[in-house]
């Protein structure tokens, strides 16, 4: 008995070495990355506009001298895998102008970048550029929407060291596993079995977010833009935060006041570690249904004394079209956040 019992200790302090190694490399990656970043500013003369205008009259289009679509582009770039932030000061009369960065050495899966739109009543714009490979000729364009006038006065690119954030977030993944692999290891058959039927069942129920976009749900623009000014918040030293300030073109609106934001805290944390929106709210509806299918089959586990029934429960619960429909139809961020204490509700009883 001692000695399984010293065996036991001396797994967990194992599994806790690993855990701790893990943490300090990815804290030492980013350490080590933190300060080698790119910096490049346009100036005016460092513009053209192709096949029509010379350098001179590049900083500005106006009516009746530039037509729809003409763009705008700055010298080709070479710029390392990472995350690049690309700020833009400008001055537009009408909205249609759009800004984006663009390369023709890499493909759809190699780069992320969505074009940003010069609204009028802003004066500034920021596109976030990541490439999942190093280019050489990474270049920023404007396209002009042929109405009005457009000025862009200054183009900056400033690597981020959201690559390397990240891993902060995956090394906590990576301890997560360990521990899991760990408890997996030392379980009955019995345990093991249950562990993987669950694991098929999450796998299931997380189908839809294997693909590297989001199925437009009917609340989603909503939720997103709500994660959002969470970020922004928090990023501003605000806590909690009940003006999210990127609402209303940033004067911020209210929207914590009348909508609860406790569980949406989680997204906005991966926003500030350098996740884009649509990662953060993919992890954060992963986490809703990993808790979904945990909770839900141990709460008919204890309700009818079985671990068969508690799996059965789990199944029908968290792949019941209902609340899938919830889920990825209709985005209903509050609605299958809910749906995951239903089951303990009925326990309670």
């Amino acid at each position: 008995m001692q000695k399984r019992f010293f065996k036991k200790i001396n797994g967990v302090i194992w599994v806790i070495a690993c855990q701790l190694l893990v943490m300090f490399l990815v804290f030492l990656i980013y350490l080590l990355n933190k300060g080698n970043a790119f910096q490049k500013e346009f100036c005016i003369d460092e513009y053209w506009l192709a096949d029509y205008v010379s350098l001179q009259e590049a900083a500005t289009l106006e009516q009746g001298t530039a037509p729809e679509g003409v763009f705008l582009r700055t010298p080709p770039m070479s710029l390392d895998k990472g995350v690049y932030r690309i700020q833009v000061d400008y001055n537009a009369s009408h909205p249609g102008s759009t800004l984006q960065a663009y390369s023709t050495e890499l493909g759809y899966i190699d780069w992320c970048s969505t074009p940003a739109k010069l609204e009028p009543s802003l004066h500034s714009t920021c596109v976030t550029l990541e490439l999942k490979r190093a280019a050489e000729d990474v270049v920023i364009e404007g396209a002009f929407s042929g109405t009005g006038a457009l000025e862009l006065s200054r183009i900056g690119v400033y690597e981020t060291s959201n690559l390397y954030k990240r891993n902060i977030f995956y090394g906590l993944l990576i301890c997560a596993l360990i521990a899991l692999g760990y408890y997996f290891m030392r379980s009955s058959s019995s345990k093991r079995k249950v562990m993987l039927a669950l694991s098929g069942i999450y796998l299931i129920s997380c189908y839809p977010l294997f693909a590297n976009y989001l199925m437009v749900g009917h609340d989603l623009p909503f939720h997103l833009l709500r994660i959002e000014g969470l970020a922004a918040g928090l990023s501003q030293g605000s806590f909690p935060v009940k003006i999210h300030p990127v609402w209303a073109w940033d004067y911020g609106y209210a929207v914590g006041v009348f909508y609860g934001d406790a569980v949406l805290y989680f997204p906005a944390i991966l926003r500030l570690l350098g996740f884009s929106i649509q990662t953060a709210y993919q992890y954060f509806v992963a986490a809703i249904q990993l808790a979904t299918v945990i909770v839900s089959y141990f709460t008919f586990k204890r309700m009818f004394r079985s671990s068969n029934i508690g799996l059965l429960g789990s199944l029908l619960y968290s792949l019941s079209l209902y609340r899938l429909a919830d889920v990825y139809t209709r985005a209903s961020v509050g609605e299958f956040t809910a749906m995951l204490f239903f089951p303990l509700v009925f326990c309670g009883f």
